[in-house]
């Protein structure tokens, strides 16, 4: 299949699983929070560029590369995420963090060679 295909797959499927925890907590969600213009452009950015895009970019890579070397890294996407967030937000890393960073390394290493 296409990447296009797996990625609307993946996202109608993503949907219809998170509908029931929506109406099970009974979220208050008011439409007019939309029309608001940094929530307008937040939800397009997220939505479009880091879900669709990154899906669809992720599916392209496992055709190209092959999904026993883009599944490896996947892996790797806390890590990335935990050192973006220390050098763009300024957070600090902790020991915890530091620690799954080199056991997920460590694992991604591992699985590489082999």
């Amino acid at each position: 299949h296409s990447a296009f295909y797996v990625t609307r797959k993946i996202f109608f499927w993503a949907v219809i699983t998170i509908l029931p925890l929506y109406f099970a907590t009974k979220a208050d969600l008011d439409p007019k929070v939309f029309l608001k213009p940094e929530v307008t452009v937040n939800f397009l950015l997220l939505s479009l560029f880091a879900s669709i895009m990154a899906y669809w970019i992720w599916q392209k890579a496992t055709l190209v590369l092959g999904a026993a070397k883009t599944n490896g890294f996947i892996n790797m996407i806390p890590l990335f995420t935990m050192i973006e967030s220390a050098v763009i937000l300024g957070e600090q890393i902790s020991i915890f963090g530091m620690s799954g960073g080199i056991l997920i390394l460590g694992g991604v290493i591992v699985a590489e060679v082999r």
